[in-house]
């Protein structure tokens, strides 16, 4: 576990958090000390993600329907090739930023909007 942040004590609410970039945002919160709830529309991939995460922190789910997810398709070496920064993203990237934008070293920033995705909007061609 982290050490002590601004995080500590607060309650986050992350939709999807059950897999993904979800589940990425889940697990850095409850590294940073915050509570959170799983907000998720799959009851059996939420309860599988707070199984996995619960060692970490305070963590509920809160499903709309029960029922399967479709599968993500394997990344395959020319999907990482074509980002500019080498991979495909990872949900802990956007873990590590949303954590930083929840924190009081975020404080000054507003009204930003902050672009995460390796460089692909900025290039606009995409491989099949």
């Amino acid at each position: 576990m982290r050490p002590e942040t601004s995080l500590t004590g607060k309650v986050g609410v992350v939709t999807g958090g059950g897999q993904g970039i979800g589940k990425g945002v889940v697990k850095r919160l409850l590294e940073e000390g915050m509570s959170v709830v799983i907000a998720e529309i799959d009851e059996e991939v939420g309860q599988e993600a707070e199984s996995q995460l619960k060692h970490l922190g305070p963590v509920d789910v809160r499903a709309w329907k029960k029922g399967g997810q479709e599968s993500q398709p394997e990344l395959r070496p020319v999907d990482h090739a074509q980002h500019p920064a080498g991979r495909v993203g990872r949900p802990e990237d956007i873990a590590a930023l949303a954590a930083f934008l929840l924190s009081d070293q975020a404080g000054s920033i507003t009204g930003q909007t902050f672009i995460a995705d390796g460089g692909m909007t900025r290039k606009m061609i995409y491989m099949d």
